[in-house]
């Protein structure tokens, strides 16, 4: 079930233990649905969900340790921002997905490239 945190912080972060036998998730209400996904080996990784064509859909930003909260979280609201005016970030970095990364640098340098042309 959905435990919304007032806001994700370091500390509380820092707080969060794995469970051995399931991802586990802390949802933030600031901005709403931007979380973190917490693997059973420890990895923490920044989040959001959203719904797309009927489907809730979840996006990983970057992992916590790369990335502090506060840029997660600005990253989050670009997002909403983008999937607001229709595009979904798995439509725009689909690039990025081609070569294995997520990082939204090479996203971008992704994007740019076009198969059909060479």
């Amino acid at each position: 079930m959905r435990q919304p945190m007032p806001r994700l912080t370091m500390t509380r972060i820092d707080k969060l233990k794995p469970d051995p036998e399931r991802e586990t998730f802390a949802w933030c209400t600031d901005p709403r649905r931007f979380g973190l996904r917490i693997s059973p080996t420890g990895r923490k990784t920044f989040i959001i969900e959203y719904g797309k064509d009927g489907r809730t859909r979840r996006y990983a930003i970057g992992t916590f340790g790369r990335l502090t909260v506060d840029q997660a979280r600005a990253h989050a609201k670009e997002l909403f921002a983008e999937i607001a005016k229709g595009a979904g970030p798995i439509q725009n970095s689909q690039a990025g997905f081609w070569f294995g990364c997520r990082s939204p640098e090479t996203a971008q340098i992704a994007d740019k490239f076009d198969p059909f042309e060479i």
